[in-house]
């Protein structure tokens, strides 16, 4: 082919066969026979059930109908197309009914497609909902791919890691997800005296503590600083690392938490009295966020540290229950799903502060730790050792390091290696992590690596993707800080939590009133469904119809069980709902007769 044959813009060439595309010094199908090669992939592919088949760039979709033949169950066919000249010949194709269509601008977004409810292709035609495949299969009907085969490749790999994902949090959510819903009911009650989430309202420097064993030595250099260049900090505690500061005797300026299990109320143990504000996920243990105790000036605090309680939520599913809160203005400041108290804590930060200027430290955020000492000196977890130890068994938890889901990191640490300095860059013997815990440290490199201003204090650990700054520089830092006022997120405003009802904060006394009124309407609501529902379960008389629109949107319901993706009308799937209608009953007339009679919340079983 000479110069004069090539084409900068795509264009059909007519062959003996039908038509082939010209693009560039290329042809994207045979000159010959163009549709024989995509015949011949079509016909010998082997398609297993909920398979979506990732077809990039076929242009002419050749092949496309003999592939829809043999579709199988909850299998579709989606067309990619990253290029916005090839796309332009789409219109001369044909392709299968119930093919999914992503065009050039919609092609960075698939994988957020796939994990979504109700997502659309480029032309409005409903995606199927997450949990309908399990695998995706690619196949190239044409030469274009080649032209872009790395973009095609990551598009594949997200692809799959979206599919992947969803079945992983299908995990979580099996073992967890009655647990966050019946917090969520409980913490409901809450929301109208809680404090709204002050975006831009920190002007001082912030710390963030975690409690990992590296925040040993950043704790101590805090603790020693002078009374006055301490008040020039703003300190936030994951609630793991509380009894780590008191220890110190430092009351942080906020605590975080997001645990939603028993746990971990001993990380409150003599947190009692302190006031600190606590930062809490509308899913968190609701026992560590009612109010608990009243102070002598007749203020009544709020949760397991006595100070007032600041709500936010985290989409932990993609729900239709969690789009009826949000419509009704019952879910607080959003923040992103992240699994680790500390990356939360750390996201509070980042919004907590006034501007980018503001620098953010973290400290205790080492997703590592050496064999024996998991936390740093202070926490419920190593404080239990030193209380157990005896002859037999001496202090140290050596086992962590070879704990279940940990083979591969714990043989490494067994040849020796090892995790590596952040600071020098040489390796620190000893120190070993896990799945989990390298996957929450790869999340927060990815999430925060290229935040401006935001600093490492650890020396080890895994690797954040930060600036680090040694104690010393920190020590020096603090020295060199101008007096400030206090500059407190939430304790400057004592209004309720209007945000959260769609108040603007002018009228407290309103702002409550409408927040509480909002919350009873919800109970209320709730409770005469699954009252219907319940009706329905026992005596009959509903039609399959009637059973899915009560379902519809209140998977907290059944999103725990193992096929809980989905609603059903079988009857062993509404046996097992007929028997969780009661067990969140309970908690909707527990949670209105608390917030009626504005008292504490009764104590939990």
């Amino acid at each position: 082919m000479n110069s004069a044959d090539i084409r900068d813009e795509p264009c059909l060439v007519q062959t003996g066969r039908g038509s082939s595309v010209l693009y560039g010094n290329r042809y994207l199908y045979s000159r010959y026979d163009p549709a024989a090669a995509a015949e011949r992939l079509a016909d010998s592919v082997q398609l297993r059930e909920d398979t979506l088949i990732l077809c990039f760039s076929p242009i002419l979709g050749y092949g496309l109908q003999t592939l829809a033949a043999k579709l199988r169950q909850n299998c579709r066919i989606c067309v990619v197309e990253a290029d916005p000249l090839l796309f332009k010949l789409y219109e001369c194709a044909s392709y299968p009914k119930g093919t999914l269509v992503v065009a050039p601008k919609d092609v960075p977004r698939l994988p957020q497609i796939l994990e979504r409810r109700n997502a659309a292709d480029s032309f409005g035609n409903l995606f199927p909902p997450p949990g309908t495949f399990r695998r995706c299969l690619r196949l190239d009907f044409s030469a274009a791919p080649a032209l872009r085969e790395q973009t095609y490749r990551q598009i594949h790999q997200a692809a799959d890691g979206a599919i992947a994902s969803f079945w992983k949090n299908r995990l979580t959510l099996i073992r967890m997800g009655r647990t966050y819903h019946r917090n969520l009911f409980r913490n409901l009650g809450l929301l109208p005296s809680s404090k709204p989430f002050a975006a831009g309202s920190v002007g001082k420097p912030i710390v963030v503590a975690g409690a990992g064993p590296s925040a040993d030595g950043v704790l101590d250099a805090i603790a020693a600083l002078p009374p006055d260049t301490r008040n020039r900090l703003y300190i936030i505690a994951v609630d793991a690392a509380l009894g780590a500061l008191l220890g110190r005797r430092l009351v942080p300026d906020a605590a975080a938490t997001v645990e939603c299990q028993f746990a971990i109320q001993k990380a409150y143990y003599g947190a009692a009295g302190k006031r600190i504000p606590l930062f809490a996920d509308m899913t968190s243990r609701s026992a560590a966020v009612r109010p608990a105790t009243h102070h002598s000036n007749g203020e009544s605090g709020s949760g397991s540290t006595g100070g007032p309680i600041v709500f936010f939520s985290s989409a932990f599913a993609d729900t239709g229950f969690l789009d009826t809160l949000r419509a009704a203005k019952l879910l607080p400041q959003a923040v992103p799903p992240l699994g680790s108290v500390g990356l939360a804590a750390t996201e509070i930060a980042l919004m907590l502060r006034a501007d980018i200027s503001v620098p953010v430290f973290v400290t205790g955020l080492d997703f590592a730790f050496p064999p024996g000492k998991t936390h740093c000196r202070g926490t419920p977890q190593l404080q239990t050792v030193l209380i157990e130890q005896n002859r037999l068994s001496p202090c140290g938890n050596p086992a962590a390091a070879y704990r279940s889901g940990a083979s591969a990191v714990s043989a490494a640490y067994r040849s020796g290696a090892s995790a590596i300095s952040k600071r020098a860059g040489n390796v620190v013997t000893g120190v070993v992590t896990d799945r989990a815990l390298a996957g929450y440290g790869a999340l927060f490199a990815d999430r925060y690596g290229t935040v401006q201003n935001l600093f490492d204090l650890a020396c080890i650990g895994l690797p954040l993707g930060l600036p680090v700054r040694t104690i010393g520089d920190f020590v020096s830092f603090t020295a060199a800080l101008p007096d400030s006022p206090a500059h407190a997120a939430i304790t400057q405003s004592d209004s309720p939590a209007h945000a959260a009802a769609g108040g603007s904060g002018d009228d407290t006394g309103s702002d409550a009133a409408a927040c509480r009124q909002a919350v009873l309407d919800f109970y209320d609501k709730e409770e005469t469904a699954l009252e219907k529902l319940k009706s329905y379960l026992v005596r009959g008389g509903a039609t399959d119809a009637q059973l899915r629109e009560l379902l519809l949107n209140r998977e907290y319901l059944y999103l725990h069980f193992p096929d809980g993706f989905k609603p059903s009308t079988d009857i062993p799937f509404l046996k097992r709902v007929r028997a969780e209608i009661d067990f969140f009953l309970k908690d909707i007339r527990s949670g209105r007769k608390n917030v009626r009679a504005g008292t504490r919340p009764e104590t939990e079983n």
